[in-house]
């Protein structure tokens, strides 16, 4: 199957000029074993990718935690459907 004109990858782009979000589902960040795991993961790929924010779903919780990475939002699963 040939390649339509204006679908060729460009190869002036490479997979680092991106944007990226990191995102971590988990029911509940009740539990302290849970959310140390959580927020941990995903300082680690702040860390990686640079990034300054990130988000953990939840079944129904709603917080903003601060980082030496940056911010990491914690929102109920509806509100991040709906965003």
């Amino acid at each position: 199957m040939p390649i339509r004109p204006g679908l060729t990858p460009n190869p002036a782009k490479s997979s680092l000029d991106r944007k990226y979000k990191v995102v971590q589902v988990c029911e509940t960040l009740e539990s302290p074993e849970t959310r140390e795991r959580e927020v941990s993961s995903l300082r680690m790929a702040m860390r990686e990718r640079k990034l300054r924010q990130a988000t953990i779903v939840t079944r129904n919780e709603q917080d903003d935690l601060v980082v030496d990475e940056g911010l990491i939002h914690v929102v109920p699963v509806w509100d991040f459907l709906l965003a």
